[in-house]
């Protein structure tokens, strides 16, 4: 994650994400998220992305399970 506003110790700030991209590459099930950070609503101080594996999915229809 990268922040592009100053954050201060004491400051709250609200985190999450969002999935992004669901696949498979060299048989590994792999979730993309975007990220991001608030330090008030609407107030965005961060973003990235991540790339998780998650062992155990099993594809079923058009939808991942684990």
């Amino acid at each position: 994650m990268r922040f592009g506003a100053i954050t201060r110790p004491g400051d709250t700030l609200t985190c999450y994400g969002n999935v992004k991209h669901v696949y498979e590459k060299d048989n590994k099930r792999l979730v993309e998220f975007d990220l991001f950070a608030e330090k008030a609503p609407e107030e965005l101080v961060g973003s990235g992305t991540a790339i998780l594996t998650f062992h155990g999915m099993k594809k079923g229809g058009n939808l991942w399970r684990i």
